[in-house]
């Protein structure tokens, strides 16, 4: 199967508060363009401090948030109202207020007894979300980890409108190098 060839964009910004903003943006702007084509939009999100200031200002976006469905791409295996839990950041800015706030939210379900349990059961519900051999997402922000890289988790081929994941194994992926708890990642099968 060929896929269609993808086209950077390098945008520069001046400021953190100007790299929020321009995140906001974008994010929105997919959010915009998936809604134009569908009823619902799925957008997967990096955690951590980095996108904390682009996801405040994404909440005052008035987008149909009632139409949009909000994943994590990892998350800590901490209770969800740990200090570094990526679903408590979400929770306290993207989520925080309306409009935003109407958005529906899947966390990673941090309360099973491992992580390979969380990974299992969040793993069942994208499966019942993005039903297909791959989970579609209209927008899929990446972190990065401490050593300045992306997760391996995903590999996004489309532009930020149409990126794609591919299928989750339902495996937990341990991050040793990482100084922060253990996450639980969705990583391709094989």
């Amino acid at each position: 199967m060929n896929e269609p060839s993808t086209r950077y964009q390098l945008i520069v910004a001046t400021s953190p508060e100007d790299l929020a903003r321009q995140a906001a943006e974008q994010i929105a702007s997919g959010i915009d363009l998936a809604l134009a084509e569908r009823d619902r939009a799925q957008i997967a999100l990096a955690g951590g401090e980095t996108p904390r200031a682009a996801y405040a200002l994404l909440a005052e976006e008035h987008l149909p948030w009632e139409r949009v469905d909000v994943l994590l791409g990892d998350e800590r295996w901490v209770p969800a109202d740990d200090p570094s839990s990526n679903a408590r950041m979400l929770r306290e800015t993207l989520l925080a207020h309306p409009p935003a706030s109407h958005a529906r939210f899947h966390p990673v379900p941090t309360d099973r007894p491992t992580p390979q349990a969380s990974a299992e059961a969040y793993a069942a519900e994208l499966a019942v979300l993005c039903p297909g051999a791959r989970p579609r997402f209209d927008v899929l922000l990446l972190g990065l980890a401490m050593t300045a890289t992306p997760p391996p988790c995903f590999r996004a081929r489309r532009p930020l409108a149409s990126a794609t994941a591919p299928s989750p194994s339902g495996k937990a992926r341990d991050c040793p190098a990482s100084p922060s708890p253990r996450r639980c990642s969705r990583r391709p099968a094989g």
